[in-house]
């Protein structure tokens, strides 16, 4: 069985440090040639006129080894947003996302890459890591309610259990500059969307 998990749990010891002490557990587990498993966050009373640009960066624990063909090479992060709420949809026995992820190792047009998920050591060990996207911000455009959905997703490859703790996941949010570089505009006038798992 796939055993798909998303459940605030304490973090494994070697990952406690003075900020984090629990997170968010995500994970489930790989039987065909690839999984996506992805978690949402709504974002209201956004400017239905105007285009935001979606920058995240994300802490969190993985166990996944990062040596050559490892779990933690063929494993991804993937962020972005969308103007419609992401959910899966069965098409010939398959769930597929609605949001355009891309395809396992690559980004779509509403979910950037922001790298995989080795934990730099040749074992199996839970050792924290962050990725985070600050110069390939997605851009969306609110729906007709100003709303836009946050979406985090792990793209694998690996055949097996993938156990992850997310600690943080910090995102700014920030309207399209017409004028400005995107660097200027973030250091400027920017809107967090801030939440702790």
């Amino acid at each position: 069985e796939m055993n798909f998990k998303a459940v605030q749990a304490t973090l494994p010891e070697e990952s406690t440090t003075s900020e984090f002490s629990n997170g968010l557990y995500l994970s489930a587990n790989n039987l065909n040639d690839s999984i996506f498993i992805y978690i949402k966050k709504k974002i209201s009373d956004l400017d239905t006129a105007k285009i935001y640009k979606v920058a995240y960066e994300i802490n969190l624990s993985t166990p996944l080894a990062d040596t050559v063909a490892s779990p933690g090479r063929i494993s991804y992060i993937k962020a972005g947003a969308s103007s419609q709420e992401p959910v899966s949809t069965l098409k010939n026995q398959w769930l597929i996302p609605t949001i355009i992820h891309g395809t396992t190792n690559t980004g779509g047009k509403e979910m950037r890459l922001l790298g995989n998920l080795g934990n730099g050591l040749d074992s199996t060990a839970f050792k924290n890591i962050i990725r985070t996207n600050p110069n390939i911000a997605i851009e969306v455009k609110p729906s007709a309610t100003g709303e836009i959905w946050l979406c985090v997703g792990i793209s694998s490859r690996y055949k097996g259990s993938i156990p992850l703790y997310f600690q943080r996941i910090f995102v700014a949010i920030s309207e399209k500059p017409k004028d400005q570089i995107w660097l200027i505009r973030l250091a400027n006038g920017k809107t967090h969307a801030h939440f702790t798992l």
